[in-house]
């Protein structure tokens, strides 16, 4: 094991080459000192950077905003803010933070200018992109800042990489905050401005640590270098809490949208294969982080339509893969189709039959509803499959639908084949209605199960009061029967006992005796 150690110990030692070298102060302090000086060609090239950053934002072209990046000048600033406080010369730092803030004021200018006399005047995704700083952009800064202090203390590295690398962290964002401020949008302009200062407080501080490492220093007591450095850090720690926060949201974000959009093109293919959804966002609501704002444009085809549970489901089912409240809207736009001369001749004929039939039902039985018609071509006929809704005393015959049938076909002038279906309207009893009907029941069946059969009486049972509360059951007996009929007492006062005994109520009887023979003109 050990021996392994070695051998790689060995092997790693001689591939492994420290190629940095002690910097030269006098070099280093010349550039910077060169660079870093409110000039004209100074001056030119931040007006231009941000003249070209604006445009590309504006434009959302990823390439002119590049273009805009390689120009800049603001690493300088930076960087002698860095060398002053490494170097500990308080001349250096003040001129520096001058120079930035002057360069700072220009560019909102110049990108406020731009912005005002440019005829598009809303937030592109290159924008966007750059109004959310998280954790990850101070890390990618802290990397930019160390590219750009190495170029200027190593000859092998390229001075122009770390332009670059630098240029990239700043000039957009402070362009992005410069557009903000002339469409008068406060999140726009703070989130640039944020990412802005995020990545020129880490530039300058990990660039401190880059010079005092590679000999850019002065042998003093080194307070004012301590100093800055704990200024610095501390800064960073500041901004690092709110930027790890929006790490966290945008990392939701990101799985959000992902969930969402996999619900929706699930839920809806339940519903039709045809339904297309486009445009999904995710989003916090402006009242709260807890309810999630979901919007997404929904291509319906003609003939299919969203129903208000349909909608519910599909909240449901995004809250249930979220964990969160969700505020969903949708934009719904139809797919017209364009119709053949064909397809106009169908259509023309559907709606007639569809006319033709709710005519003939309503002149049939007005009371009568159709709760669904499908009218399609099968081969040479026309299906046409009617369900209605009456009540139960409304009938529609077979002569009714052979009727309908030949009107039909006398109006279109085409073969019909009609099937009609009836649904019976019932009403809804009460409980206390239902228990009435079966006293009336039970009354009827004892009095003719216990009366000889030979005299067929039919008796009318009408139950008058039956109430709970007092404990009474009152109940009529109509009896038609010859006028030398005798009811049994017997038989009456056993039904009593029974209805008393079952219902346990006080229970009277009415009973009245109809002639059979009566006549009514």
């Amino acid at each position: 094991m050990e021996a392994n150690i070695r051998t790689i110990l060995r092997f790693l030692s001689q591939i492994y080459t420290n190629d940095l070298v002690k910097a030269d102060r006098n070099e280093v302090l010349e550039t910077i000192n060169k660079n870093a000086i409110f000039s004209f060609s100074f001056i030119s090239l931040l007006i231009t950077s941000s003249l070209v950053c604006t445009l590309g934002l504006l434009l959302n072209s990823a390439p002119v905003v590049i273009g805009g990046m390689i120009i800049s000048p603001l690493m300088w600033p930076l960087l002698k803010t860095a060398l002053g406080i490494s170097y500990e010369q308080p001349r250096y730092i003040r001129q520096a933070i001058l120079l930035l803030v002057l360069s700072v004021l220009i560019t909102f200018i110049t990108s406020s200018f731009i912005t005002f006399l440019s005829p598009i005047k809303f937030v592109t995704s290159q924008i966007l992109a750059r109004t959310s700083p998280t954790l990850l952009d101070l890390i990618i800064a802290i990397a930019a800042g160390t590219i750009a202090a190495l170029g200027i203390t190593q000859p092998k590295i390229s001075e122009s990489l770390a332009g670059v690398a630098i240029a990239t962290s700043l000039m957009p964002p402070l362009c992005v905050s410069g557009i903000g401020l002339a469409l008068l949008d406060y999140p726009t302009f703070t989130g640039g401005l944020l990412l802005f200062i995020t990545n020129a407080v880490a530039i300058i501080f990990v660039a401190v640590i880059v010079f005092f490492f590679l000999g850019v220093k002065r042998k003093t007591k080194g307070s004012i270098r301590r100093k800055g450095a704990a200024i610095l850090l501390g800064i960073i720690v500041i901004i690092a809490i709110p930027l790890y926060y929006y790490l966290n949201m945008y990392s939701f974000k990101l799985t959000a949208y992902q969930k969402t959009k996999d619900v929706l093109q699930s839920s809806f293919s339940e519903i039709s294969s045809s339904i297309i959804v486009n445009n999904v966002t995710t989003d916090f609501s402006s009242s709260s982080n807890d309810i999630l704002s979901v919007e997404a444009q929904i291509l319906l085809p003609e003939d299919i339509s969203i129903s208000y549970t349909e909608q519910q489901k599909l909240v449901s089912a995004l809250e249930n893969s979220l964990n969160k409240k969700v505020n969903l809207q949708l934009t719904i736009q139809r797919r017209i189709s364009i119709l053949t001369e064909k397809d106009v001749h169908f259509s023309q004929i559907k709606q007639k039959i569809q006319k033709v039939f709710s005519e003939d039902i309503k002149n049939m039985n007005p009371k009568l509803s159709i709760d669904s018609l499908l009218v399609d071509k099968i081969g040479e006929n026309w299906g046409v499959d009617a369900v209605l809704r009456g009540d139960p005393a409304s009938i529609i015959t077979e002569d009714d639908r052979k009727t309908i049938q030949e009107h039909i076909k006398s109006v279109t002038k085409e073969r019909i084949l009609l099937n009609i279906q009836m649904i019976p309207l019932v009403e809804l009893r009460s409980t206390e209605s239902v228990i009435n009907e079966k006293i009336s029941n039970e009354v009827k069946s004892y009095i003719i199960e216990n009366t000889d059969p030979d005299l067929a009486l039919l008796p009318q049972v009408d139950v008058i009061k039956n109430d709970n509360k007092e404990n009474i059951l009152e109940i009529n007996v109509s009896i038609s029967a010859p006028s030398s009929y005798e009811p049994p007492e017997m038989l009456f006062s056993d039904l009593k006992k029974n209805l008393e005994k079952e219902y346990q109520k006080k229970c009277t009887i009415h009973l009245a005796l109809v002639d059979e023979n009566m006549r009514v003109f």
